[in-house]
């Protein structure tokens, strides 16, 4: 065969491997805030590569704080940073880049409205007000901004992302930061996975726990960062992943006209090997099927073995945009939702049957009826 042809083959090969996977890329129905769908929102930060942060540190005259900024820098650095490296495979270095010394906001703590229901100007006057306290501080090379708050102020109980729509940003020497996070005294009971928390809202994920009505860790229960930060399954679902870039288009299976498959997933806390099977059901709903083991950050998990969510991109942060199978809203923890050897689920016309397991390969079977 002519080298000509050859590449002509290849090229519709891949072509109809695209076109095929991109029948499971779920669509984002906006490019505002966060979400769960394709393509990520054009203006979160970078996922890939290098992503420098600037931190600052910010205490009030009448709550002034009584540590270093080094001691709380240590309640983020270094876990912070090892736990996005080993959750992308080594694909996302997060660089902290922190102006050691305490800023003095100009007014008392309880002044700055920082209730859990703050208002988008209301975070942004105190970051900015934050940033405008930096003096002499080179912004240029970063990406993001995080502003730690005195960790004892009782005035500010939480640490949300600032995710303003594009051209709502801050503004420093000209450059516009439309990705931003500021901390409350919650940093001292999540610690350094507050930090990948709030970032991963950065880079575009939704929260996964509920916002109101019934238990608050209903949908995914002890699975992902997004969803209980103290999860004991707190790595990433192959989804977020996906999303995220940090898993290869290759390590995907779109199961969007095959009625059987058999196939052998590698357990998501490793790189390499097929990570995922998708099967889409509606235009904006898929179930999703991926191998958890007891690695990485994952190490405390109640059982190893095959977990499978339902993914529905039109549902927004705090709506339930993942939710685990089989779906039980009076299980908050789902411990027990990973699969058994020899034991199957049947969801919406979908059988996914758990045959085997061997170190970190799980063998599956998916019949779509």
């Amino acid at each position: 065969m002519k080298p000509f042809i050859i590449f002509l083959f290849i090229s519709l090969v891949n072509l109809i491997k695209t076109n095929k996977l991109n029948r499971c890329r779920l669509p984002n129905p906006s490019q505002y805030g966060v979400g769960i769908g394709f393509p990520r929102v054009q203006n979160r930060v970078k996922s890939l590569g290098i992503m420098n942060v600037t931190m600052l540190f910010v205490d009030f005259k009448n709550a002034p704080a009584n540590r270093t900024t080094r001691d709380v820098l240590s309640i983020i650095s270094p876990e912070a940073e090892k736990f996005f490296f080993k959750n992308s495979y080594g694909k996302l270095q997060v660089k902290l880049l922190p102006n050691l010394k305490w800023l003095r906001m100009s007014k008392n703590s309880s002044e700055y409205n920082m209730s859990p229901k703050i208002s988008f100007n209301a975070q942004k006057s105190y970051i900015s007000e934050a940033v405008s306290l930096a003096k002499g501080w080179d912004f240029s090379t970063s990406q993001m901004i995080v502003v730690i708050t005195n960790p004892n102020v009782a005035d500010v109980p939480y640490g949300p992302t600032f995710s303003p729509n594009s051209g709502q940003g801050i503004v420093v020497n000209g450059k516009v930061f439309e990705n931003a996070v500021n901390s409350g005294k919650d940093l001292l009971y999540w610690k350094s996975f507050w930090f990948n928390h709030e970032v991963s809202h950065s880079m575009g994920l939704p929260d996964l726990y509920s916002f109101s009505g019934g238990l608050q860790f209903r949908f995914t229960g002890s699975w992902s960062i997004m969803g209980n930060i103290n999860s004991l399954g707190r790595e990433y679902f192959a989804w977020e992943r996906w999303l995220l870039g940090w898993i290869e288009d290759s390590q995907v299976i779109c199961l969007s006209d095959t009625k059987f498959l058999r196939v052998n997933l590698t357990a998501i806390e490793i790189p390499n090997g097929i990570k995922m099977v998708v099967v889409p059901i509606t235009v904006s709903s898929a179930v999703v099927v991926e191998s958890r083991k007891k690695y990485g950050y994952d190490d405390k998990i109640v059982r190893q073995g095959i977990l499978v969510y339902v993914v529905d991109s039109h549902k927004t942060s705090g709506n339930g945009p993942i939710r685990v199978l089989p779906i039980n809203d009076n299980d908050e923890k789902k411990l027990n939702a990973t699969l058994s050897i020899g034991s199957q689920l049947v969801y919406n016309n979908v059988k996914i049957n758990y045959e085997s397991s061997f170190s970190t390969i799980d063998t599956i079977t998916i019949l779509r009826t």
